[in-house]
């Protein structure tokens, strides 16, 4: 999978991060039925956000809850179909900011 990125909802309350859908040629010819994204919310432990015990086929989420304004977090996703979980993307890095004013 490919990284995921920062979406532009953005800013110093919340975290939007986005991915993309995994191409039909890269899944083993089985349709995609989950996307797990997985963050550390700075003290380099990961959890996961959504998706591993329920379904999710969005291609982005937005985090609300103990974000800090100025605080770096680093994200992660991987995909699952019939035949499992794939392997996780690399990490990506986003900062809780707000556009320069």
């Amino acid at each position: 999978m490919s990284p995921p990125t920062e979406g532009t909802l953005t800013n110093t309350r919340r975290i939007q991060i986005q991915w993309d859908t995994v191409l039909t040629a890269n899944t083993g010819g089985s349709d995609i039925v989950s996307y797990n994204l997985y963050w550390d919310q700075g003290y380099d432990s990961w959890r996961s956000v959504v998706g591993e015990t329920s379904n999710y086929l969005g291609t982005s989420y937005i985090i609300g809850i103990g974000i800090t304004s100025g605080a770096t977090y680093k994200f992660k996703v991987r995909a699952e179909n019939k035949w499992g979980w794939g392997p996780f993307s690399d990490v990506t890095s986003i900062v809780a900011s707000g556009p320069p004013s």
